[in-house]
């Protein structure tokens, strides 16, 4: 027995056209051959997809994905934002920097089903609200001074 059987629908073929799609088997989460015996039983699921497309999971090169404070609201859950648009994986642009990068490893990557990657942002916290100058916080000029 397959776990979800996909059919109708267009799905994407090696040559990155799409055509007419008879069945696709899923078991144990990879796509495989049909077996007559296992087709007979059937599958845990059925899904039909006419009109629509067949797709692998699809990759967003440039999201802001620090959902759980970073980037001053400029960002979204990679969640909401990637799996119902068929993104199963997404690049975030640097969010955040090397100060808040734990904190966005612990509260967004770790719990996303999405699978995040992570470019880390040169500002010690990320990207930073428009018409504010990065790397230049008052506050932290400390970390700027070396002694000699």
């Amino acid at each position: 027995m397959y776990d979800i059987i996909i059919r109708n629908g267009k799905k994407l073929n090696n040559n990155f056209e799409f055509v007419d799609n008879d069945l696709i088997c899923i078991k144990d989460g990879r796509i495989v051959p049909q077996n007559q015996a296992e087709l007979m039983e059937g599958a845990n699921r059925e899904i039909d997809a006419t009109g629509c497309m067949i797709t692998p999971g699809l990759i967003d090169s440039h999201i802001h994905v620090y959902h759980a404070g970073g980037s001053y609201n400029l960002n979204v859950s990679p969640d909401v934002a990637c799996l119902p648009n068929g993104v199963t994986s997404c690049i975030d642009g640097g969010s955040a920097g090397p100060f808040t990068f734990e904190s966005f490893y612990q509260g967004d990557i770790v719990p996303a089903q999405t699978t995040v990657k992570a470019m880390l942002h040169m500002s010690f916290n990320g990207v930073m609200p428009f018409g504010w100058d990065e790397i230049e916080d008052p506050k932290c000029k400390s970390l700027y001074i070396v002694d000699k």
